[in-house]
């Protein structure tokens, strides 16, 4: 039973954790973009 339950969990770990991943990636390029725009456009 738990190596079932282990199981689920793993799945559900790998199928969240890309997702998780590339929006945590996404939202730090995303950061890093606006932080130079703003210097960039700052006198």
């Amino acid at each position: 039973m738990h190596i079932i339950i282990g199981f689920v969990l793993l799945v559900l770990a790998f199928g969240l954790f890309p997702r998780v991943a590339l929006a945590l990636t996404g939202l730090g390029v995303a950061a890093v973009a606006a932080f130079f725009a703003v210097l960039h456009f700052l006198p």
